[in-house]
C-alpha cells in the first residue's frame, strides 16, 4: 500500500484561495440581485445603526474628525446618508479612489463634483486649486465605512479580492501588540446575509473592529486569529 503524502501549505492555500474565490461570486450574485425596496429599506436600517457611532465620534474630537465612505455599487448598502450626517455633525468626510494597487482617500462634500472613475465608481473630483484638493492619508481618517462580501465572528473581511483596503491599513495588522495604533477604527457594512461561519482570511487581511447590518452591530467574539 503506498502512503498519500499530506497535503503542504501551498496546496492548503490554494484550496483556501479557490474557495474565497468560489464565495465571493455566490455572495456578489445574491447581493446584486436584491430588488430596489429592499435594499432601500436594509440602507435604512443601516444609516440608523451609524448614527450613534458618528454622534459618539463627533463627541469625542477635540478637531473635526474625519469619516471615509464608499461609493455604493451593485447591490452594496449605500451609507451617503450616514457621510451627510457626518458632516452635519462637523466631520471631514472621504471616499476612496485607486490607482495601480494603491488606495487614496479624496475629501469631498454634497457640492463636490463626481466622475465614474475605475471599476464604474464614483469618485470625487475636487478643484486642484480648492481646500478640499489635498489627499488623505490612511493614519489620518479617524472612521473607515469598509464595503465587503463576507465577514465572520472574528470580523475578518471577504473583500472583492484587490486587497485594496488591507494595503491602503496594513499598519492595524503590523501595528498589533500591547498598544496598537487604533487610527482609523474599521467599521464594515454589509447585509447580514453575508455573515459566514469562516471567512479563511489570509494572513495579510486586516481585521474589522465591528460590521453594521440592517440586523445589528457585530463586535468581535472571539480572540484574533493568529499572525502568519
Amino acid at each position: 500500500m503506498t502512503d498519500v503524502p499530506e497535503a503542504g501549505p501551498e496546496a492548503h492555500d490554494a484550496e483556501r484561495a479557490a474557495w474565497r474565490d468560489v464565495t465571493r461570486a455566490r455572495l456578489a450574485h445574491r447581493r446584486a440581485g436584491l430588488d430596489a425596496r429592499a435594499l432601500a429599506e436594509a440602507g435604512r436600517r443601516v444609516a440608523d445603526a451609524l448614527a450613534p457611532m458618528l454622534e459618539a465620534l463627533a463627541r469625542g474630537s477635540a478637531s473635526p474628525p474625519v469619516v471615509a465612505g464608499y461609493a455604493a455599487v451593485r447591490g452594496e448598502l449605500e451609507v451617503d446618508t450616514a457621510l451627510a450626517l457626518a458632516r452635519k455633525l462637523g466631520a471631514v468626510t472621504a471616499l476612496p479612489v485607486t490607482s495601480g494597487t494603491a488606495m487614496r482617500f479624496v475629501p469631498f462634500d454634497a457640492d463636490t463634483p463626481m466622475r465614474v472613475g475605475r471599476f464604474g465608481i464614483r469618485v470625487p473630483e475636487p478643484s486642484p486649486d480648492g481646500p478640499d484638493a489635498r489627499d488623505l492619508g490612511p493614519r489620518e481618517l479617524d472612521l473607515v465605512l469598509v464595503p465587503l462580501l463576507g465577514f465572520d465572528a472574528r470580523l475578518d473581511r471577504l473583500g472583492m479580492g484587490g486587497g485594496f483596503y488591507d494595503r491602503a491599513f496594513e499598519h492595524r495588522r503590523r501595528d498589533a501588540g500591547p498598544d496598537p495604533d487604533p487610527r482609523p477604527r474599521l467599521v464594515g457594512v454589509a447585509h447580514a446575509f453575508q455573515r459566514l461561519d469562516d471567512v479563511r482570511a489570509m494572513p495579510w487581511d486586516v481585521p474589522l473592529d465591528a460590521v453594521v447590518t440592517e440586523r445589528g452591530t457585530f463586535e468581535p467574539r472571539r480572540p484574533r486569529r493568529p499572525e502568519g
